[in-house]
């Protein structure tokens, strides 16, 4: 499944049929990792295109899993999408403590998360949604580590959906909220240029708004 969302869509036909029969198989072989990332896969179809009320079961039973289990990918992929849930639902107390413990999952894990175009934008999405977390609670010092934090993870190689997206929370913050431009168009440029090489349709969207409307310093 990881393949086919690199190459397609998050919110294609194809990915929801494949994720649903995949949960499935998941459920009646007891292999939790593979569900987990299922289950992720799943809430951001649904909040993508449908409703988070239709998205938030998946979320939760994300959470359950990681909790049943307790294996690292498991309290990864749970946490993140309940902090997101969260965070979109203005719960930001409680956004903090699922994206905090989503990204507190070991070097080796991270390592795994970032190798795997189905989940890697995962790690990157879920480093800048608590950088913007930090920021709305008012905790600026945190907010700018995280930031530091998803700076190095875009200097790794990268799947190109993880790389724009990461970008894109990167930008979020340094320009939305930190005030800084400083090599903002280069890095969309670079963004677009990866995107369009790979045919990741969002990438190229993102890269192009960015340009086309560069941010001015006040």
């Amino acid at each position: 499944m990881g393949a086919l969302i690199a190459v397609r869509s998050l919110i294609s036909p194809e990915i929801l049929a494949n994720a649903e029969r995949l949960r499935e198989l998941c459920e009646e072989a007891g292999d939790t990792r593979l569900l987990a990332k299922v289950l992720l896969h799943l809430f951001f179809y649904h909040r993508t295109t449908t409703s988070l009320d239709k998205g938030g079961p998946f979320a939760r039973r994300g959470l359950e899993l990681a909790e049943q289990t307790s294996g690292e990918l498991e309290i990864f992929c749970g946490n993140f999408s309940s902090g997101l849930l969260a965070m979109e639902e203005g719960e930001y107390f409680v956004a903090r403590q699922h994206l905090e413990r989503g990204v507190s999952v070991s070097q080796d894990t991270q390592d795994l998360i970032l190798a795997d175009p189905g989940v890697a934008l995962g790690l990157l999405n879920c480093v800048g949604d608590l950088a913007i977390v930090c920021w709305i609670l008012g905790y600026p010092d945190q907010a700018q580590a995280h930031t530091k934090r998803l700076g190095e993870l875009l200097r790794r190689s990268l799947p190109t959906n993880a790389y724009a997206a990461g970008m894109y929370r990167l930008l979020t913050m340094r320009c939305d909220f930190l005030r800084n431009y400083q090599d903002a168009r280069a890095d969309a440029q670079d963004a677009l240029d990866r995107s369009t090489r790979s045919g990741f349709r969002w990438g190229i969207i993102f890269g192009t708004i960015v340009l086309v409307s560069p941010p001015v310093e006040n």
